[in-house]
């Protein structure tokens, strides 16, 4: 792998990816759109050539000539039903993930796609969910599903593609659910509801990234999807090795989850009527007591274990990364 390519570049993903990319030396041509490229030093490694491109109208035959590898990052995240994020789903997700797979398969090039577990997260009373069981829930994921079916039609041509289906993704340069978890646990707000043995999904962004850069070399991995998850941590450890991490003590109030989902029923209704944000709701109560594991022995089969830091690792490093920028 000498020569490779990556859509989203600029993305959070994408910037983890080409750190560590141009720390082997390895020739990366680095596809932005939307987001502008980040500041120094990704900016300055010569080894990286930053190029803004359009996925949707651009060619993209000159910009994947001589690649071995593109690693597809790129892609919209949209949870809304609207017809105009249906729409922009079906543009940026599937076709132009269309589009750049018919490039590779002229240039010959392998290409790995970065799916989302959100493809196959639903499914009636699925607590265990592999690349065999589960289906998309949501427009999000039905584009991201429909993705991998095209990827699927051009592997009968001749594409050699690998799709990775990540779940939650967290880590340095990023603000999401952890770190409102992390601020929560800081601020002694944070409380569990139930008993907290249900396992979280949360997946260090750097192990991701080995696990993209293994399969790209990897022939076993040749046309196979592939679930890929940490070990399910139950949400009361992970609150645990948050406090640790915080030199705080570790929430201790709970409550049923029944009196839980009478809470975020109310505050639905509150926040419809005043046309407010409120922190608790059903879908929130939902998704804090949902236990559901992610199987990855298909992909351990495969590429073997190789985990740097697993989760407890991860969290300390990116709440060490929130300290040096500010945001605990």
């Amino acid at each position: 792998m000498k020569n490779v390519l990556v859509t989203g570049a600029s993305g959070f993903v994408g910037t983890h990816l080409l750190e560590a990319l141009s720390g082997q030396g390895i020739s990366t041509r680095a596809l932005y759109f939307s987001n502008p490229p980040p500041d120094a030093p990704l900016t300055n490694q010569s080894s990286i050539d930053w190029t803004r491109v359009d996925l949707l109208s651009d060619d993209l035959d000159r910009h994947l000539a001589g690649m071995d590898v593109v690693f597809h990052l790129a892609g919209y995240a949209g949870l809304a039903t609207d017809v105009a994020t249906k729409l922009r789903l079906e543009r940026v997700n599937v076709l132009a993930t269309e589009r750049l797979a018919a490039a590779a398969l002229r240039a010959g090039s392998k290409l790995v796609f970065t799916s989302s577990i959100h493809a196959c997260d639903g499914g009636p009373g699925q607590r265990i969910v592999d690349e065999e069981h589960g289906s998309p829930a949501t427009e999000y994921g039905r584009s991201k599903m429909k993705a991998e079916e095209l990827l699927q039609t051009y592997g009968e041509q001749g594409l050699d593609f690998t799709v990775l289906r990540p779940t939650q993704l967290f880590g340095e340069y990023h603000e999401g659910s952890v770190l409102q978890l992390v601020r929560a646990v800081r601020r002694g707000a944070f409380f569990l509801i139930g008993d907290g043995m249900n396992a979280t999904t949360f997946y260090y962004v750097k192990d991701f990234v080995d696990t993209l850069v293994r399969v790209a070399v990897n022939p076993i991995c040749r046309n196979r999807i592939y679930v890929d998850s940490d070990a399910p941590l139950p949400l009361k450890s992970l609150v645990e090795e948050i406090a640790q991490n915080l030199d705080v003590p570790p929430p201790t109030f709970r409550i049923p989850r029944s009196l839980g989902m009478a809470i975020g029923a109310t505050c639905d209704v509150v926040s419809t009527a005043l046309k407010v944000g409120l922190p608790l709701s059903v879908q929130r109560v939902r998704a804090m007591t949902r236990d559901v594991q992610y199987s990855n022995k298909r992909l351990l089969a495969d590429v073997g274990p190789g985990m740097r830091y697993g989760i407890c690792s991860g969290l300390g490093r990116t709440i060490a990364w929130y300290r040096v920028a500010g945001l605990i």
